[in-house]
C-alpha cells in the first residue's frame, strides 16, 4: 500500500508531495498536540475562495477537491487555515495548510498523513487530553 513506509523509505520528495508520514502513536501524539483545533462547525473549508482548491492524497485519485468530493470528509480544522480530511477511498487521514501566494492564488501545502486504522486506534485518547479538547468534543 502506498502510505505504508518505514523510516528508511521517507525521502524529501515524499515529504514535499504528501507531508510527513506518521508511523506510530508518538508521531500522532506530537502532530496533534502541536495544533490548536477549532470548534466544530467553524471550519473554513467551505468558503467560496476554497471552492476550487484541492489537496494532494496518497490514494489512487492523487488529488481531492476540498468541497464536493464524495471520497473525502472534513474531520477537524485548526488555526492557521489547517484542515484534517479523511480519504474514505483508502482510509487515510491527510492534514494540510491552505496558503496564499500573492494574496489571490491559494494552494494546499501538505503537513502529514497517516493510515486510518493507526489514527483511529490512538487519536481519540490523545485528543481527550488535548489542550483545547472542550472546543472539539
Amino acid at each position: 500500500m502506498p502510505w505504508e513506509f518505514d523510516e528508511s523509505q521517507i525521502t524529501p520528495e515524499i515529504v514535499e508531495k504528501h507531508g510527513k508520514p506518521l508511523l506510530n502513536k508518538k508521531d500522532i501524539e506530537n502532530a496533534l498536540n502541536d495544533e490548536t483545533f477549532l470548534k466544530a462547525g467553524s471550519a473554513k473549508a467551505d468558503q467560496t475562495h476554497y471552492k476550487q482548491l484541492g489537496f494532494q492524497c496518497v490514494c489512487n485519485a492523487d488529488m481531492h477537491a476540498m468541497n464536493d468530493d464524495f471520497r473525502v470528509s472534513l474531520v477537524l480544522s485548526a488555526s492557521g487555515e489547517k484542515f484534517l480530511y479523511k480519504c474514505t477511498a483508502m482510509g487515510i487521514y491527510i492534514f494540510f495548510q491552505v496558503k496564499a501566494k500573492w494574496l489571490v492564488n491559494h494552494y494546499c501545502s501538505p503537513i502529514w498523513f497517516v493510515d486510518g486504522d493507526l489514527f483511529d486506534k490512538f487519536a481519540g485518547d490523545i485528543l481527550k487530553k488535548h489542550k483545547n479538547y472542550e472546543d472539539i468534543k
